[in-house]
């Protein structure tokens, strides 16, 4: 009898695809169990808390499948973020994935003020006046003039001797760079700027280095050593 019709043949054959589907599922396991296991050694994985830093409050959680999250809150301040890790030797490093879109200033209008001054209004989207901008007045010579906006703007009287020429607006609460605007006094002193936030309060880590010590963690960020805790595996 050909082999292909013999029972026992056929009953052997089944066994044998049987065995092997078990035998490569079970390969697929070990080796998936294999990869969890590499990726649970690295002793840098968990929740940690900052520490030593007055009025702050900050965790820090790396992930095992190459993830972290952060957030941080402090003053007037608040941050939050994730992305991507990697070991570097006794480091982690840390990028922001995706990368965030930069808050952005936009001129909205030039108008006119009865008063001999400037006014600088910065207001956000929805039209309300947006406290907190750091301003600098440039002049056609001699110092700049610096300050910073209230919900209603900012203003300053003119001097009777010298030209604005340019204002720069920035955030420095956030690390937003400055923005520099031409004035011309020909067109108006009442200035009113657009302030799109876009992902403000997202920090952009690029190869940020995170120390491993033992237990702990330090983020070496803008020259400050920054010390988080293990909270948890």
């Amino acid at each position: 009898m050909p082999a292909e019709q013999n029972p026992t043949m056929i009953r052997f054959a089944r066994h044998l695809s049987i065995a092997w589907t078990l035998m490569l599922g079970l390969a697929s396991l070990l080796a998936s169990a294999s990869a969890h296991a590499t990726e649970k050694r690295d002793g840098a994985v968990g929740l940690y808390r900052l520490t030593g830093v007055q009025d702050a409050a900050s965790m820090l959680e790396i992930t095992a499948d190459g993830r972290w999250r952060y957030g941080l809150s402090y003053g007037a301040l608040d941050e939050e973020g994730d992305g991507r890790w990697r070991r570097d030797g006794g480091r982690l490093l840390l990028d922001t994935d995706p990368r965030p879109v930069p808050p952005a200033f936009t001129q909205h209008a030039v108008r006119w003020l009865d008063q001999p001054e400037m006014r600088v209004l910065v207001v956000g989207p929805g039209g309300r006046g947006i406290a907190g901008i750091d301003i600098v007045v440039r002049f056609d010579r001699g110092d700049p003039v610096a300050g910073y906006t209230q919900q209603d703007g900012w203003s300053m009287a003119l001097p009777p001797d010298r030209r604005p020429v340019a204002v720069v607006l920035s955030l420095d609460m956030f690390g937003v760079a400055g923005s520099k605007f031409a004035v011309d006094a020909a067109r108006g002193n009442d200035l009113e700027f657009l302030f799109t936030p876009n992902d403000l309060g997202r920090p952009d880590f690029r190869d940020l280095p995170v120390e491993v010590e033992g237990d702990a963690l330090v983020m070496l960020r803008d020259g400050a050593r920054l010390r988080y805790v293990r909270v948890k595996d």
